[in-house]
């Protein structure tokens, strides 16, 4: 789960919501919403956690987390995601906005099964972003800034580690810490990215730039080493090569969209290391195969 953290100093409103107020505790007013976005052919719906509604809905898929003592404290930061019809969800980006006395603070949360990460001990079982579902139509998926959960996850682990999961964790720790000041919260669906490659939905921080970033430093950094491969490189030179790109200065690009491109190729070489270490050659050249057929990524967006 990628997150960036963004301070504004007023509320900036994004993606389609209906919105009524709700009390939580003693005077604090915070905002409940449904977000739903929606195009001819395919819908998503979000239900924030400060709703009144949220506690029964999430009852039904999670049977007893709304009576959690912990999750209750964090449910304002919730969001229940329903993907009601249309082609396979493959990323996600959830919008927080938080207004305390002192300001609003903006935060998206990224969702989309990316390669592993080596810093926290995964496995590498995908050499690609954003190639898996993780929604289906007549799905849900439980989003916060600590942890997105699907029902049978949940019913796998139904007594969470609480201390493990939400400390030490940002954007998470932030926003909870705005949470007893907050006059108004409100979390919604900002971007999704389907599996036909069209992109719904406002999309204020750039999911779907993001995503092709990804996808497009995936393949070069993939056809790089495959060539290397095919003029007969030595293992050594290919663990040179992938150990420089891995750690080559960070980009001085005014642009965005190239910061995000070098910066996830120099990621990515560090997986490819890494599973170039896990797997034999031979292995490994199939999966580069793969990798640099992956056309270049280009969506299409849905009004």
């Amino acid at each position: 789960m990628d997150v960036r953290l963004s301070r504004r100093n007023m509320l900036v409103a994004g993606g389609a919501a209906i919105v009524a107020p709700l009390v939580l505790s003693g005077d604090k007013k915070v905002e409940a919403s449904v977000s739903p976005l929606s195009s001819s052919d395919r819908a998503i719906m979000g239900l924030s956690g400060t709703d009144a509604r949220f506690p029964s809905a999430v009852q039904a898929l999670f049977p007893g987390l709304p009576q959690d003592p912990v999750f209750q404290k964090i449910m304002p930061l919730a969001l229940l995601v329903t993907h009601q019809s249309g082609p396979g969800v493959r990323a996600l980006s959830i919008e927080y906005s938080i207004t305390t006395p002192t300001g609003t603070s903006e935060t998206p949360v990224y969702l989309y099964i990316s390669p592993g990460s080596k810093s926290k001990g995964e496995s590498v079982s995908t050499l690609g972003s954003a190639r898996q579902e993780i929604l289906q139509a007549g799905q849900s998926r439980l989003v916060t800034p600590f942890f997105n959960w699907t029902p049978a996850y949940y019913q796998r682990s139904s007594n969470p580690d609480w201390k493990s999961l939400i400390q030490g964790s940002e954007p998470g720790d932030f926003l909870v810490s705005e949470l007893s000041t907050a006059t108004e919260i409100k979390v919604s669906v900002d971007g999704v990215v389907f599996s036909d490659r069209k992109l719904l939905g406002p999309d204020k921080f750039k999911l779907g730039r993001r995503i092709r970033a990804r996808r497009n430093a995936e393949h070069d950094e993939a056809l790089g080493v495959y060539k290397l491969l095919q003029s007969g490189a030595s293992d050594d030179t290919i663990r040179q090569t992938l150990q420089s790109h891995g750690s080559a200065p960070r980009s001085n690009q005014i642009r965005v969209g190239q910061r995000t491109y070098e910066q996830a190729r120099r990621y990515h070489a560090q997986v490819l290391l890494r599973a170039f270490n896990d797997a034999d050659r031979n292995t490994f050249t199939k999966a580069l195969i793969r990798l640099k057929r992956q056309k270049k990524m280009v969506l299409t967006k849905l009004g």
